[in-house]
């Protein structure tokens, strides 16, 4: 058996090498791969003294003496703060806000008050800004995750 695992490892031109056949026994094919010297280096001394039992560490319950606390205020403040960011940009723009794109940039700037989101870096430019009440896919998207950010919390917070 040992002989097979090694033809499988090895291959059999290993076998070969070391004079071994698939019919000699294990002690055998034990012989020519290692030593007796070898084998002492090989022996672990295990400590006659008992280990001490493991005993895990506990954490003490964070709901026990807190009561509700600020336990997922923060996800809330944030989810609601971030809802209210996407509503406001939506129906009254972010233009009207901090300022945009100007008709001295390009014509199609007259009016155009919304920030298109996956455009934020390039606010000096006509590309990101849009009309306002035009809903895109990154507009659902973050008021999606602001309102499962708020979900999560409310969650967090009865629980």
């Amino acid at each position: 058996m040992l002989a097979g695992l090694a033809e499988r490892v090895y291959g059999e031109d290993f076998l070969d090498e070391m004079g071994v056949s698939r019919g000699d026994s294990k002690r055998a094919l034990a012989e020519a791969l290692q030593d007796e010297d070898d084998l002492e280096d090989l022996m672990i001394e295990l400590p006659d003294d008992d280990l001490p039992e493991f005993d895990p560490p506990t954490h003490p319950d964070s709901s026990a003496g807190e009561g509700r606390g600020s336990k997922g205020l923060a996800g809330i403040i944030v989810g609601g703060l971030g809802l209210a960011l996407v509503v406001i940009n939506l129906f009254y723009g972010f233009g009207n806000i901090i300022g945009g794109c100007a008709a001295s940039i390009h014509v199609s700037c007259t009016g155009n008050t919304k920030l298109n989101l996956l455009e934020f870096h390039r606010t000096a430019e006509h590309i990101a800004w849009g009309p306002t009440g035009g809903v895109g896919i990154p507009d659902i998207l973050a008021a999606s995750l602001m309102v499962t950010l708020i979900v999560t919390a409310v969650l967090k917070r009865r629980g």
